[in-house]
């Protein structure tokens, strides 16, 4: 069986982003996901770190500090710089995993991966209707092929290890400031980059991940509408 760790970027600057986070730790064990790696805090430079440090070891999972500068393209690729060369599971830290997670993803690694071809992430997460996926879906699978134009909100998905190195070297150029900055979030960003790729990217037509951190954005202050999104077909928890 194939292995896939978790890592998940975190910046938790209160306590209802704690709670949140607490909250996915439990799920993730609740939906017995150590049979498939282990799980990691990629902390992208917490306000509340310490808060950070103490719920990795009450729940004995890996912590793990970014380097950089907080951002969510930093969280990100300093999430695939954990495990460059193989398929991980990334994920943000107000999310929860529904019912058969597990068998899903194994099923993912263990039959899909192997002849769907190249491809830069399989999602268990998208903020559309059926009337999308159906119109998308891969005939006969359980997966649709998600336009890169409509990719949002990054909030369970495996990245492929060459998407992974694309995104890492994108970022580097960024820091080094011989690619300007984009100035704008991890998941538009991805979207542009799997664009001007031209890579292929899917997602489940059931989803296995549910967004719970409504209103409560990482990087701003405000109560931002736009981080108010679900998915309309998650399978439940």
């Amino acid at each position: 069986m194939k292995k896939c760790n978790t890592v998940v970027r975190c910046h938790i600057k209160n306590e209802e982003r704690l709670s949140t986070l607490e909250r996915l730790i439990v799920s993730w064990k609740d939906k017995q996901l150590n049979k498939l790696g282990d799980l990691y805090l990629l902390d992208d430079h917490s306000p509340l770190k310490g808060d950070v440090v103490k719920l990795a070891t009450k729940h004995n999972v890996f912590y793990k500090e970014a380097a950089g500068y907080g951002d969510t393209k930093n969280g990100l690729v300093e999430s695939l710089k954990l495990f460059p060369n193989e398929p991980v599971l990334c994920c943000v830290d107000d999310m929860v995993f529904g019912k058969g997670s597990l068998e899903r993803f194994e099923h993912f690694l263990n039959i899909e991966e192997p002849v769907i071809g190249p491809y830069g992430m399989f999602g268990f997460f998208a903020c559309y209707t059926d009337q999308t996926r159906n119109l998308l879906q891969t005939p006969g699978e359980d997966y649709w092929c998600i336009p890169n134009n409509i990719i949002y909100a990054l909030v369970c998905h495996i990245f492929s290890p060459q998407l992974s190195q694309i995104l890492i070297n994108e970022w580097e150029g960024i820091k080094n400031e011989s690619i300007p900055n984009p100035c704008c979030c991890d998941d538009i960003w991805v979207a542009r980059i799997c664009e001007r790729e031209n890579v292929t990217n899917f997602n489940t037509m059931q989803d296995y991940g549910q967004h719970t951190g409504m209103m409560n954005r990482t990087f701003n202050e405000a109560q931002d509408p736009g981080s108010n999104y679900t998915s309309p077909n998650f399978i439940g928890e």
